[in-house]
Parts: structure tokens; C-alpha cells; sequence
């Protein structure tokens, strides 16, 4: 998913394509990882899958992807706001992480926190003041650096502070 966000994110920014070329890219994109989300969850061991929702998710990723393809003009109405939705799901989950964090009494829950919440304001600012009818690409500019934001701290957060996070959890018997 980092990967994903990474490749949106320089898409949005650094290219100028128009918005029919840009919704295939992100229906494609949405039908890979729910693809991804399904093989996953098929291959996984029965122990493993009791409280994964990566069947639910991956096809729910391929439904958004297929109404992404197909509807395109419908969906250039909500474009800030479904790409935005994605970033803030971005800062949610690093804020779920910062909160359990918090309540073990780590110090990492802090750096989880302002991550998420930085995440979560540019999501919120898509969703609720982009409009690409007014400022197209200022607008897909935005939203771009929003994921290139995210695929970069999604990526510190699970290299180096979900490490971190495992050891101490080791260190307190609690994995």
C-alpha cells in the first residue's frame, strides 16, 4: 500500500494528466491491492485470518476500483473526497497504532500521534476545501504531496517504529 500511495502521490504531483487517465490509474491501482487484499487472505493460515478483514477489504478495493473505471464522471464530483478519504484512513491507522502505544507506555506513542494527525488534517482539507472543478491542478498537487506524505511516513512508521514497537513488546512479555 506504501508503494500505492507513492505512486499516486508523484502521479497527482509531477505529471499533468487529465482526470479520465488519472481515474483509471487509481481504479487499476484500487483492483491491484484488492486483489492483493483477497490473495492474502486466501493463502493465509486459518490461525492467522480470526481477526484480519483482508477478504472484506480486498474486495471492497475492487468494487471501489471497478465503480472508479466505469463512472468516471460521477466520480470526478468526488474525487477530493475519495482520495482524501484514503489519506485520512492513513492517519487514522497510525493513530491507532499511537494510541495502543500510548496505553502500553512507550515513548514512540507521541511520533505515532503527530504522524497520524498531520495525515489526518490533509485528509480532512481534501475532503472538505478541494474542489477539482475550481483548482484542478493545485488541487491534484495537494492531494499528491498528501500521499507522498503518506507513503513516506506509512513506510518510517513500519520499518523503523513498528520494530521498535515488537522489541518492547517482546521486552514486556506481551507478544
Amino acid at each position: 500500500i506504501i508503494f500505492a500511495y507513492f505512486i499516486m502521490g508523484f502521479i497527482l504531483t509531477f505529471l499533468n494528466l487529465n482526470i479520465e487517465l488519472i481515474s483509471l490509474f487509481i481504479g487499476i491501482g484500487l483492483i491491484i491491492m484488492g486483489i492483493i487484499l483477497t490473495t492474502i487472505y486466501v493463502v493465509l493460515d486459518v490461525s492467522k485470518k480470526i481477526n484480519r478483514n483482508d477478504l472484506t477489504i480486498g474486495v471492497i478495493f475492487m468494487a471501489a476500483g471497478l465503480i472508479v473505471i466505469l463512472q468516471k464522471n460521477f466520480v470526478v464530483l468526488l474525487f477530493p473526497i475519495l482520495l482524501g478519504f484514503l489519506i485520512l484512513l492513513s492517519g487514522l491507522w497510525k493513530m491507532q497504532r499511537g494510541i495502543i502505544i500510548y496505553h502500553l507506555r512507550i515513548d514512540l506513542s507521541y511520533t505515532y500521534l503527530v504522524l497520524a494527525f498531520a495525515s489526518m488534517v490533509i485528509g480532512l482539507i481534501s475532503i472538505f476545501f478541494l474542489s477539482f472543478n475550481q483548482l484542478q491542478h493545485s488541487s491534484f498537487v495537494i492531494i499528491g504531496l498528501g500521499y507522498i506524505y503518506c507513503a513516506i511516513t506509512d513506510g518510517y512508521a513500519i520499518l523503523f517504529l513498528e520494530k521498535k514497537f515488537q522489541h518492547v513488546l517482546k521486552e514486556k512479555g506481551l507478544n
